[in-house]
């Protein structure tokens, strides 16, 4: 880096390198969140990450205050991010057009947002994006060239790097970006601390060895990969580790807190797999997938004498109302109920037992988790519900006030159905007139195509439970896939997934269902929550053997992130609310096979659990266009990854060997080349000719040479019969500024030909490479004089 002085005095830093180390950092940063696939579009954002930068550096070059920089680089913002937000506009309209439909999604999407409502529109977060982005560039671009400090450029970026991953850390390869960026940080700060080091060698006229830029080079890419590796192994060395591990909680549960309390923000964006966090709001994207960490998020206790309920669903919240691959609740009314008052009416229904559970959280959560009804909870929470004209509560959540921190046990009681199949199918269909209401809506773009499905799956079935178990089971065909790829925009979502994708994971089985039942006049809902998760028996009690007849003993449900979950519920009248498991992955769910006369939890025999088989028609044929299986995909990612580990490699042994072996190795190729052709009779090009003779020449001459390739930038190619102090004293005449670096290349130009003193390779090479810079930076500012007197005459 170059420390220079301008007219005005002040200290302005240049270091290519160090340019582009931040660069990198910046690009690597953005590509984070465009993994993401939150949304569309997010590639803008590292465009604009890119401009911002290269501004920054331009802006803190420059003779302006940082006051005046600030209002440059808003006046670059205000023209460069809409004309990139310009690109989210599809349609082949006017600049000026665009620019009108922007602000009209923008004052849409504000309106929607002032009101409560859920905003469907991705422009928000791409426009927050995108400026918070171009920020990061000018703030990062602008502190390296006029402070040369790399802490104030790289932390703010990997602050949001850190932040990013927080809410999709579920896929462990994208956990790359993260070292990739501490990586480029790393270097940063060591580029510009050896530079300020050098500066100040310099003035105090320390001797520094030719070989000190690339050694530190070397000590620091080394002590950076150690530093990163540490970094990548901690979070795993806490789960190793007990004391590592309550250590790594602490640390972390504030975040977890504050994650909680913003999870629901953007209910446009596609999370990674559209549950994955521990706050539910009211709305629910069905997103593309991701892989789910094992991490532990509930333990939850259950009592000996639960018998014969089947297995249980930790539910968070349930939605009614289903459009564009988005699911949210229309019910809003919200009470805030205390655990001596809890005043949450539930309706009377049949074939339900209370059962108390204790939930003990391994993370801070603001939803509480409950099996079925709940009717009562431990801990202070604010009520979602919906009043029915009989005076009773339809629940559809309970958000914690305050959040219940790690480890903080709550009771719940609930009303846990064992309604058995003869029950079920016998329920009728006299449905409430609010469950008619909120629980049949349908959007217009269901196809006749899916209408039909339903019709054939209910053919032949004379009650809702029935067709309810067929469609379940046809479901149950379709292949899981924890990713997915993007359903078209032009094509209803659940008709793709239905005949042409038929793979996927617990959103799209559950929305599939409920969209077939409601076309066939069955109330149904989606629910998000948990899974039952791996039970831990306590202890055993007599005559509990019967795996059939008793699935649940005394214990502990260990439920982890992985089993993050949503599953249909279908209404019975007079039943209320029962699940149902299309989802291929999770075990069906098993029912009594004949109706209980007295409560489950005081009968010593009740009957088994049985799951109904039900004869299916066949599967529609899957389109040729959405099998994966010739697609050679895994074959381009394979290559990708051997050309990025060798071109890995090559670097690393650019740095790590001997650099005169290297360069003399790469030197013989041209003349071995041209030597090859003349034997075979073939005429070398004019190009490898010349290239082969330069090889051939001495390091000290070839350092030489710059001095006549800058005469020749500069307009004035020197003659033949210039000697060598000639050529150098003209160089210095048209670029004063290369004087002392010309004067120690002739000095070892002329030790090398002229002298029994051996030349120094190293300080000729540094003095040409010098020469170059000047003259291509000469160079170009003649050009832009030329350039403003032809343009004033």
């Amino acid at each position: 880096m170059e420390n220079v002085k301008t007219e005005t005095q002040k200290t302005r830093w240049w270091d290519a390198l160090a340019a582009l180390l931040l660069i990198c950092a910046l690009i690597t940063a953005a590509a984070r969140l465009s993994v993401t696939h939150w949304t569309e579009d997010l590639g803008l954002a590292m465009t604009l990450a890119v401009l911002g930068a290269v501004l920054g550096l331009a802006l803190g070059q420059s003779i302006f205050s940082p006051r005046t920089s600030f209002i440059l680089a808003a006046l670059y913002g205000l023209v460069l991010i809409p004309w990139q937000l310009g690109f989210t506009v599809r349609l082949k309209i006017e600049f000026d057009e665009k620019m009108e439909a922007l602000l009209a999604r923008v004052g849409d999407t504000l309106t929607l947002l002032t009101s409560g409502k859920p905003v469907n529109d991705n422009i928000l977060f791409i426009s927050l994006m995108c400026i918070l982005f171009f920020v990061l560039g000018v703030h990062a671009g602008y502190s390296i060239t006029r402070y040369a400090s790399a802490w104030r450029a790289i932390l703010p970026a990997g602050l949001v790097v850190l932040v990013i991953h927080t809410y999709d850390p579920y896929l462990t390869r994208r956990a790359l970006f993260l070292a990739v960026y501490l990586l480029f940080s790393l270097m940063l700060v060591a580029r510009l601390t050896f530079i300020g080091n050098r500066h100040q060698w310099k003035i105090n006229h320390t001797h520094m060895p030719p070989d000190v830029g690339f050694d530190w080079i070397r000590f620091t890419l080394v002590v950076v990969v150690v530093l990163t590796f540490l970094a990548w192994t901690m979070p795993a060395l806490a789960q190793a580790l007990p004391s590592a591990n309550r250590v790594w909680s602490f640390i972390t549960r504030p975040w977890d807190i504050l994650q909680d309390r913003m999870s629901n923000a953007f209910s446009s964006l596609e999370s990674s797999v559209g549950v994955i966090s521990d706050f539910y709001g009211d709305s629910l994207s069905l997103g593309r997938g991701s892989t789910l960490s094992p991490r532990p998020i509930l333990e939850v206790k259950v009592p000996a004498s639960v018998e014969n309920l089947g297995r249980f669903y930790w539910r968070a919240y349930t939605y009614d109302y289903y459009s564009d691959g988005q699911w949210r609740s229309t019910i809003s009314d919200s009470i805030e109920v205390e655990p001596d008052e809890f005043i949450v009416s539930l309706p009377e229904l049949q074939a339900r037992t209370e059962v108390e559970f204790t939930v003990t959280p391994q993370i801070s959560i603001a939803t509480l988790y409950t099996p079925q009804e709940p009717k009562w909870v431990s801990v202070p929470s604010q009520a979602i519900y919906e009043e029915e004209e009989d005076g009773t509560h339809n629940l559809i959540a309970l958000q914690a006030l305050p959040s219940v921190v790690a480890y903080q046990s709550y009771d719940v009681r609930s009303m846990v159905s064992y309604a058995s199949i003869p029950e079920l199918r016998a329920a009728g269909t006299d449905y409430p007139e609010y469950i008619q209401e909120n629980y049949l809506q349908l959007p217009d773009d269901i196809t006749p195509r899916t209408r039909q499905l339903a019709q054939e799956l209910a053919s032949g079935r004379d009650n809702p439970y029935d067709i309810a178990t067929t469609v379940t089971a046809y479901l149950r065909n379709f292949e899981f896939s924890e990713v997915i790829d993007q359903a078209p925009s032009r094509q209803e979502t659940v008709d793709w997934w239905l005949f042409e994708y038929q793979k996927g994971f617990c959103q799209y089985y559950a929305t599939a269902e409920v969209v077939l039942l409601r076309s066939l006049g069955i109330p149904a809902r989606v629910a998000v929550g948990y899974a039952q998760g791996t039970f831990q028996p306590g202890s055993e009690l007599e005559g509990l053997g019967d795996r059939d007849r008793f699935i649940n003993r005394e214990g502990t449900y260990t439920v982890r992130q992985q089993d993050s979950h949503a599953w249909p519920e279908v209404y019975f009248p007079g039943y209320g609310w029962i699940e149902f498991e299309p989802t291929a992955s999770q075990d069906p769910i098993l029912r009594p096979a004949g109706p209980i006369d007295r409560n489950p939890l005081l009968s010593g025999n009740p009957p088994p659990l049985i799951d109904t088989e039900i004869e299916l028609p066949e599967l529609p044929a899957t389109s040729e266009t959405s099998s994966m299986d010739d697609t050679p995909l895994s074959v381009v990612v394979i290559a990708l990854y051997t050309a990025a580990a060798l071109l890995v490699g090559l670097i690393i042994y650019l740095l790590f060997v001997n650099r005169t072996k290297v360069q003399k190795s790469l030197n013989r190729i041209p003349i071995k080349v041209d030597r090859g052709l003349s034997r075979v009779g073939l005429k070398s090009p004019a190009f490898l000719k010349r290239w082969a003779y330069y090889a051939s020449l001495s390091p000290v001459t070839r350092s030489y040479m710059e001095i006549n390739r800058a005469l020749r930038r500069m307009g004035q190619p020197p003659s033949s019969r210039l000697t060598p102090a000639e050529r150098a004293f003209s160089l210095q005449q048209l670029i004063p500024a290369s004087s002392s670096h010309v004067q120690v290349l002739i000095s070892e130009y002329h030790h090398a030909a002229y002298s029994l003193i051996s030349a120094d390779n190293e300080r000729a090479r540094q003095a040409g490479s010098a020469i170059r810079n000047l003259s291509y930076r000469a160079m170009f500012q003649h050009w832009i004089k030329s350039f403003k007197e032809q343009w004033r005459a």
